[in-house]
């Protein structure tokens, strides 16, 4: 475990966010791999399959991130301040509370699953696949984002080495059972979520040993745990806001799934591939700002508050530093990479759409660089408003910009909107670190 505001930041940074953003590129290289199965041996009919809920899957998954990072980040400061005990309540608590609220939301969209594709307007000739593989992604949703939690979690105590060995177990896992189900028991979509289940299950236990030896290092391993709602309430200012803001971007693009797949099985195939390009490069950013909110969030916690400004520097140059390689060959080489996705005889609309995408929307992503790093900072302070506000203007701006454009220009018109939530984002962003920048120097004034 580690105190990332002691010694050379740049040296916290870079050592910190390493075997974070590897983490984050091997989930997602195992996320990619279950694409390309789907492309390489079960057609464009599996891609669309695995992709038409996938805004869906991703809106609720999210939520669940979103709390469970929140709550990360309040242990990371209940860390910085060395409140021991409190941690092992708040983790007892979350994960039982967890587990009550995933499981009830997964029992419910499994009874819904035809209705969901139903409004979802997914093709007819991908549905009945496209419900295997929600209902049994969805079933063991609860395993899959344990995974999550224990990532941010280890991250609160300045780990982020043994996250990186669960993903590569949790990738090896996942290709040889995505491998073994779908090419030789023949078991398609189904064998494809079962893999992610399975795998999932397996890395939590692995979670579990972890935190116990970490609470030996605290020194409370025989202390026992206690369930107390009133924990979870003391970290609401952390995890309500970052849950709003999950549910605001994600279900605007689960709002505007229905046009993409009422356009045809082939847009709804290129944005499932697109959509898997887009994570490959945002985890790299989102993992290496990790760094930023719980450096942030410790420093609250030892009142080292003159630490922030230096934070945000330092994290922009690494997320950069980090993202640009990726963003520039996804734009140089579009088609070489979207290719890699599709059988031979897939349609050329559909690599047409992923062409397009990587060739002249991808490279603003930039923008998204840059609002996800002051969303890591504010997240670590614990403000809500900035995520709340920052997040409702890009995500309305994406609906409504969609909405305008996509009947006229098609994938392009969403790809527009894309852009325009990750511009206006970026934009409220900034104004308000201006803000908080101004309101810190009056505070150190009236101190002095």
């Amino acid at each position: 475990m580690k105190d990332l505001t002691s010694g050379n930041i740049y040296k916290n940074f870079i050592f910190f966010a390493f075997p974070m953003v590897l983490s984050g590129l091997l989930s997602q290289a195992y996320s990619t791999i279950d694409t390309v199965i789907a492309g390489k041996y079960i057609g464009e009919a599996g891609l669309g399959a695995v992709g038409a809920t996938a805004p869906l899957v991703t809106a609720v998954s999210s939520t669940i991130w979103g709390l469970s990072v929140g709550l990360s980040v309040y242990i990371a400061s209940l860390f910085g301040a060395k409140e021991y005990q409190r941690i092992k309540n708040v983790l007892f608590t979350a994960v039982i509370s967890l587990f009550v609220i995933v499981a009830t939301v997964s029992a419910l969209l499994v009874i819904f699953t035809n209705p969901i594709l139903s409004f979802l307007k997914v093709d007819a000739d991908i549905i009945k696949e496209a419900g295997i593989y929600f209902r049994v992604y969805i079933s063991g949703l609860f395993f899959i984002t344990m995974n999550t939690f224990g990532v941010l979690t280890t991250n609160a105590f300045g780990i982020s080495t043994f996250p990186f060995v669960m993903s590569l177990l949790s990738a090896f896992l996942n290709i040889s059972g995505n491998i073994f189900t779908v090419t030789i028991l023949d078991m398609g979509v189904f064998g494809i979520a079962l893999s992610s289940v399975v795998a999932a299950i397996v890395v939590d236990v692995c979670y579990l040993f972890k935190f116990n030896s970490c609470f030996r290092d605290m020194g409370i391993r025989e202390v026992k745990a206690q369930y107390s709602l009133s924990s979870l309430t003391s970290a609401s200012h952390y995890y309500l806001p970052n849950m709003f803001q999950q549910i605001t971007m994600y279900f605007s693009g689960f709002a505007i799934s229905p046009f993409v797949n009422s356009i045809g099985e082939s847009a709804t195939a290129a944005y499932t591939v697109i959509q898997r390009i887009y994570e490959i490069n945002a985890t790299v950013y989102q993992n290496s700002s990790k760094t930023v909110a719980n450096f942030v969030a410790q420093a609250k916690g030892a009142g080292k508050k003159h630490l922030y400004k230096k934070a945000v520097r330092v994290g922009l140059i690494q997320a950069l530093l980090f993202a640009l390689p990726f963003i520039l060959v996804c734009s140089l080489f579009p088609e070489a990479i979207s290719n890699l996705f599709f059988e031979k005889g897939s349609s050329a609309e559909a690599i047409n759409y992923s062409v397009t995408f990587l060739s002249y929307f991808l490279p603003f992503i930039v923008l998204n660089v840059i609002a996800n790093l002051f969303h890591a900072f504010f997240r670590g302070l614990g403000e809500k408003s900035p995520l709340i506000v920052a997040t409702l203007v890009g995500s309305l701006a994406r609906i409504i910009v969609t909405l305008v454009f996509i009947s006229s220009y098609k994938m392009s018109g969403m790809y527009i909107g894309w852009v325009s939530a990750w511009l206006f984002d970026a934009l409220v962003g900034v104004i308000y670190y201006i803000i908080f920048k101004k309101k810190l120097k009056n505070a150190e004034k009236s101190y002095n």
